[in-house]
């Protein structure tokens, strides 16, 4: 079926953008999540550079001022339930919690409980 505006004929696609939210045509939020990981990472990594080493309070200004809210930018609107969009958060945060001064041999179950965090699928807003 195609769909008009004013008589003229409406270009399909698969995903668009929207609000700063990536919608797909099936509706599952793999898109977004693996497009805001991304930008995510690289922050992760310009702070990296930035600092030479992180303490616990550091860490935990830095992630919420910088990192937090690309992920969690209009989450209502897109919040991930598939195992695969969890995982991909997920590592954004495994990765951000190695920065921190002694934690990086540490298992990640031990840094999050280190860092007063929770795993990506306990969050809910």
């Amino acid at each position: 079926m195609d769909y008009c505006l004013n008589g003229i004929p409406l270009q399909e696609v698969d995903a668009q953008k929207d609000l700063g939210v990536w919608i797909s045509s099936s509706l599952k939020p793999s898109l977004h999540c693996s497009k805001i990981a991304k930008p995510a990472m690289s922050t992760l990594y310009l702070v990296k550079r930035a600092f030479s080493a992180f303490d616990e309070d550091c860490f935990a200004k830095v992630v919420q001022t910088f990192v937090r809210p690309q992920l969690e930018f209009a989450i209502e609107a897109w919040r991930p339930w598939t195992v695969k969009d969890l995982i991909i958060l997920e590592k954004v945060q495994r990765r951000a919690t190695k920065l921190v001064t002694g934690q990086d041999s540490l298992p990640y179950e031990s840094r999050l409980v280190n860092l007063d965090l929770f795993p990506w699928s306990y969050r809910r807003l």
